[in-house]
């Protein structure tokens, strides 16, 4: 059987000799509220705007500016349009085309954009798309550098290294707060999808102190595996079911009411320097419509007794009552007799009298 090594006062002082770089912070953006953080064609959108001096962004030809820059095209290019998905003759589409008009008609730029790491596309059938050369630019939009492109009139570019030159002129551009917050949450996206991509401070300290590193990883998954083995023992204790079960949180069912509520343990928190451990009363789907009519019958009993009713809430899942149980050092031995006795007590009751009154209340409507 594997055992994890016991952290020594050496291995202790090896960490705080050199300390690890503090993480990262990842802006969340609109493109992780709506899902479309990786999505090529949202992503195209944005270039097509800021490509279009005619857009109110505030930058003029920036982004074009810094494109035929990085792209080393001999060119100058003023009057233009940008389209997206534009259809070829054999039904391919096109990411991103630029078309010059007037002094500068015969200017076409290609570009494919690629958030995802293959590049699959027939990019000589888009190469083809315009059958004269002279004039045209084809670019390879990608995350990662593509060694081996295959079209080799494509110039690969990298999103950070576009971003990045445009980043570097900004202070030569005045915008409107409605502006830079657009501009802000595109280029956080790009920096986002990067993190993952480059080199940064955090693997270069992985790069020297592996061992250390993964003596400290082992430490990590070790605690999170007894704090699984011990809601499972508070679980077998109280003889509830287990509902959702991942890595952060553990669903305890009681049988007669589980069609309505469920307990669930949070112990993500655990895992950080805050050790809080959360338990939260949540209500199924169905019964989200009637917490203004529980809170009539249980909001002052539930609040004399300390527990919150903060009503946060999402998709399909609602947490009714919650408490949060800091823990010290010596709380982890017994966490599992803790756990049990603070759902038996505190929440157990709460439930089989909500659930009861959910099953009430559900009857009477049907």
């Amino acid at each position: 059987m594997k055992t994890t090594p016991i952290p020594d006062s050496s291995f202790l002082d090896q960490i705080a000799a050199a300390p690890p770089p503090p993480l990262p912070i990842r802006k969340r953006t609109w493109f992780d509220i709506t899902s479309t953080r990786t999505c090529e064609v949202t992503n195209s959108q944005c270039y097509r705007y800021y490509l279009n001096p005619q857009n109110d962004h505030g930058l003029r030809t920036l982004f074009m500016d810094t494109l035929l820059e990085l792209a080393g095209w001999p060119f100058t290019l003023q009057y233009f349009t940008v389209e997206t998905e534009v259809g070829t003759t054999n039904g391919k589409r096109i990411d991103i085309l630029v078309e010059g008009y007037g002094p500068d008609r015969g200017k076409t730029i290609i570009i494919e954009n690629k958030i995802h790491h293959t590049v699959e596309n027939d990019l000589e059938e888009y190469w083809n798309h315009r059958v004269d050369g002279n004039g045209k630019l084809a670019i390879l939009l990608t995350l990662q550098r593509i060694p081996h492109a295959t079209c080799k009139q494509f110039k690969n570019i990298l999103h950070r290294d576009w971003i990045g030159a445009v980043c570097n002129r900004m202070d030569q551009f005045t915008q409107s707060p409605e502006q830079k917050i657009f501009f802000e949450n595109f280029t956080a996206n790009i920096g986002n999808l990067n993190r993952h991509t480059t080199m940064n401070e955090q693997i270069s300290f992985f790069v020297r102190n592996t061992e250390t590193v993964n003596r400290a990883v082992a430490c990590r998954e070790a605690a999170a595996g007894y704090i699984k083995s011990q809601l499972n023992s508070a679980a077998s204790q109280l003889h509830l079911g287990i509902g959702r079960y991942d890595h952060r949180l553990m669903d305890f069912l009681i049988p007669e009411v589980d069609s309505e509520v469920y307990i669930s343990v949070i112990f993500d928190e655990l895992l950080t320097p805050a050790q809080e451990l959360r338990i939260v009363l949540g209500l199924r789907p169905k019964n989200l419509d009637k917490v203004a009519l529980l809170d009539n019958f249980f909001r002052e009993d539930a609040e004399s007794r300390g527990l919150l009713m903060n009503h946060n809430c999402g998709i399909g899942w609602h947490n009714y009552l919650t408490r949060i149980y800091p823990l010290s050092e010596t709380d982890w031995d017994l966490l599992d007799g803790l756990v049990a006795a603070a759902i038996k007590v505190e929440f157990v009751p709460f439930a089989l009298t909500i659930g009861r009154k959910l099953k009430e209340i559900n009857a009477q409507q049907n």
